[in-house]
């Protein structure tokens, strides 16, 4: 069963605020990070989303 293009584009919209791009200049920094950093990040960030979202 599939929804109708105007229900598909309402409930992405309400999604849309809780979606958070990846920010690129968060590693474009003076002082590089370490792994521990990055990894840290993007568990943060990245793997979060999808956990939650799964």
């Amino acid at each position: 069963m599939t929804l109708p293009e105007t229900e598909k584009e309402i409930l992405f919209s309400m999604l849309e605020p809780h979606i958070k791009p990846f920010d690129i200049e968060d590693f474009i920094d003076e002082a590089p990070m370490n792994k521990e950093q990055i990894i840290e990040y993007l568990i943060k960030t990245v793997f979060s989303k999808k956990k939650n979202n799964s």
